[in-house]
């Protein structure tokens, strides 16, 4: 077995390091990861997973640079893992990844976190509670974190967007859309747009729930009793942000009227996941709003069906480290 390269650890400065997880080691997280990382010759990287599957990456994409420190996280033959399947076994793995490079965030080793994909099937196979990367990370940072993605469109354009809820059934989505869910997601993605990303005055869109934002009550009430007043509120309380909406979602990404805003907040997954992915091409990335690092991901999932055979595109994972770095770059400034 190719022996890992390491990075010694006294070779790295306090918060001038990118911790990155491999993912599930049955998808495409390991290809496109370490295809990405070596584009990064001059950035410097904490690189979680399970030994065996570094072993066998660093094996596979050869030898990483001596910018790259790795982190083996457990162990397994690699017997226990086939490419294209959901293995219990591999979501106990890339859980522990995670928890791990996070804790090295949080502890001050590194300063921004980019997650490769996981399995969210093989996470509930392995007994695990926490449903994803989100609720994981909040968990362990006692924070609420707000899913968002930003990319950008074939004109170089900014596209942003924020969800009300996140992994939630759409039959249940109606009853997560209450007030104290929309200040809270609302006084997040306000705080982050300013204090980390450098917007003086955020112009957020608020999406409806319902087709046409309910036309006034006739399809369904939430954007009259609960959305309209509650951005009314915030309107208020809030100085030097601009809030329209409810909007409908059918004419919110529009060219004429997306560019009237930095951002759009989605009341769920597929209301704007799909236009985001169609419009960014596969470059966008999630950036977890709401801890107290930076956490981005690509914006792809597992892709079990083209594991294993080098088809995979890294571009998303390029994304993500490059958004990491830059944030690194801005914050030591």
């Amino acid at each position: 077995m190719t022996k890992i390269p390491r990075v010694c650890s006294d070779s790295h400065k306090p918060n001038s390091v990118t911790a990155v997880t491999i993912g599930d080691v049955c998808g495409i997280g390991p290809e496109v990861t370490f295809r990405a990382l070596t584009r990064f010759p001059e950035e410097r990287f904490l690189l979680f997973g399970p030994k065996t599957a570094l072993e066998t990456a660093v094996e596979r994409y050869g030898r990483l640079a001596r910018n790259i420190a790795l982190r083996p996280v457990g162990d397994c033959s690699s017997g226990l893992f086939e490419c294209g399947r959901v293995e219990a076994a591999a979501g106990r793995a890339s859980f522990e990844a995670v928890a791990a490079a996070a804790r090295s965030v949080l502890d001050g080793e590194a300063e921004a976190l980019v997650t490769a994909p996981i399995s969210k099937a093989a996470w509930e196979a392995a007994g695990i509670k926490d449903p994803g990367h989100t609720e994981l990370l909040g968990r362990l940072s006692k924070a609420q974190p707000v899913m968002a993605f930003f990319g950008r469109d074939a004109s170089g354009t900014p596209w942003r967007i924020a969800l009300l809820t996140i992994h939630s059934p759409l039959r249940r989505v109606p009853e997560l859309v209450e007030k104290e869910r929309l200040v809270r997601t609302l006084e997040i993605v306000v705080k982050e747009m300013r204090d980390r990303f450098g917007f003086v005055t955020p112009r957020l869109a608020v999406l409806g729930l319902n087709p046409h934002a309910g036309e006034k009550g006739r399809i369904g009430s939430e954007e009259k009793e609960i959305l309209e007043p509650v951005l009314g509120e915030c309107r208020n309380r809030w100085r030097n942000v601009i809030i329209e909406g409810p909007l409908p979602a059918d004419t919110a990404f529009t060219e004429r009227v997306r560019r009237r805003f930095d951002l759009v907040v989605g009341m769920y997954h597929d209301q704007v996941l799909p236009v985001f992915k169609a419009v960014t091409g596969g470059t966008g990335v999630n950036v977890t709003l709401g801890l107290p690092f930076l956490r981005v991901s690509p914006d792809h999932g597992t892709a079990f069906d083209i594991a294993g055979k080098g088809e995979a595109d890294e571009s998303s994972m390029v994304s993500a480290i490059e958004w990491a770095v830059e944030f690194s770059e801005r914050r030591r400034r």
